[in-house]
């Protein structure tokens, strides 16, 4: 009901809202360090839940404080979020990875990356409502997913000076600003296209001719390839989809069960695409499935395991650890026998979850949960060595 319930706790939402009591929201990387994983949203002041690639926290009253500017959909268009000035450590990419530091550069035609080497200050701005956005950017959806159309960083007038602050409109073909002018057009799937601009201000003198780039918060103008592309289908998208559950098939960062589950969640995904369809395919119906297509994405991205999993040591083979542990504090009194055995009686549960694991392939959220369980009983045989000392001391 978006309530706010204090107390401890630990687990995560779903992608859409749902909290998932001590389920784990990271992995630990090949050197065993936590890394936390990108959240699927957060619950605004007033209760309502926002999708997509976050980072941040909530306060102990529940308010959320975001920590990145934002992030790129599928399709390369900035969401942005309302993130205090100098709270913002990273972005999410198109595919949900985290990059540090403010957007600085633009997505090709291609869907690749160009990065442009702007200066941190001009890389970007903040709109009126203290939204970060990148230069680049010919416009944004705010956290609401309305789409502000013509976005820019500031605009040259008619003397030729640079009048920075955020702003909307176009230029003319004499290089006339003008406030509040669509600078593109919506294609039949509703999808923003940019126009291509009819010339651009080089040290305050206007060009004329057709181009596309962008000018920086400092109002240098840098040329660029087209920016954007109309709207992908979901099943134009199976391909490289695909490709990346098959490589994790192949090379074992994915469990058959995973890969199964991921390619049944694509195909009720293009069924819902047919059935959006139906009556024509509105703008918020493809928001919709881009934000469910990027949610499998990272889904895919997160069950691979990959390198730092094939680093992952088996609950058993963490056995005589423990029991030098356990068997040296007994031996100098910073155990009894019976917490010694409870803490083996522990550790068997846990070798015994991980062989029902086993079952059906181990998958990387098993191999989390085990590490999570592994992690809580060495913080009790610590606390209770630590607990012995004090009571000794």
């Amino acid at each position: 009901n978006g309530r706010w319930i204090a107390g401890p706790t630990s687990g995560r939402y779903d992608e859409n809202g749902r909290w998932l009591a001590g389920a784990p929201n990271g992995h630990r990387d090949a050197n065993g360090v936590w890394i936390a994983d990108a959240q699927t949203g957060y619950y605004d002041t007033n209760g309502r839940w926002r999708a997509g690639p976050v980072a941040g926290y909530y306060d102990a009253s529940g308010r959320w404080y975001a920590t990145s500017y934002g992030y790129y959909d599928s399709q390369g268009m900035w969401h942005t979020n309302g993130v205090e000035r100098n709270a913002a450590a990273g972005y999410y990419d198109r595919n949900g990875q985290w990059v540090d530091g403010a957007p600085n550069g633009y997505y090709d035609s291609n869907g690749r990356w160009i990065a442009a080497a702007l200066d941190a200050d001009a890389s970007g701005y903040y709109d009126s409502n203290g939204r970060w956005v990148p230069a680049s950017a010919n416009g944004y959806y705010d956290p609401d997913g309305r789409w502000i159309a013509s976005a820019a960083s500031g605009y040259y007038n008619t003397d030729g000076r640079w009048v920075a602050g955020p702003t909307s409109g176009r230029y003319d073909a004499n290089g006339r600003w003008i406030a509040g002018a669509p600078n593109g057009r919506r294609d039949t799937n509703g999808v923003w296209i940019a126009d291509a601009q009819t010339g651009y201000y080089n040290n305050g003198r206007w060009v004329p001719g057709s181009v596309a780039g962008f000018y920086d918060a400092g109002g240098r103008w840098h040329m660029t390839s087209a920016t954007t592309q109309a709207w992908q289908t979901i099943s134009a998208r199976r391909a490289n989809l695909a490709q990346r559950i098959d490589t994790g098939e192949r090379n074992g960062s994915l469990t058959r069960s995973e890969a199964r589950r991921l390619r049944a969640d694509f195909t009720n995904l293009i069924s819902l695409e047919s059935r959006y369809r139906r009556n024509g395919l509105t703008n918020a119906e493809r928001r919709d499935l881009d934000r469910r297509f990027d949610a499998l994405s990272v889904r895919i991205r997160d069950e691979r395991h990959d390198d730092s999993d094939r680093n992952w040591q088996p609950i058993n083979q963490r056995q005589n650890m423990l029991d030098n542990r356990i068997d040296a504090g007994v031996r100098n009194g910073r155990l009894n026998r019976n917490e010694a055995t409870g803490l083996r009686a522990e550790f068997r549960e846990i070798e015994q979850v991980e062989a029902r694991y086993r079952r059906d392939g181990l998958s990387y959220e098993e191999r989390r949960d085990l590490d999570r369980r592994f992690d809580r009983l060495t913080s009790q045989l610590q606390a209770a060595l630590d607990d012995n000392d004090r009571r000794r001391g």
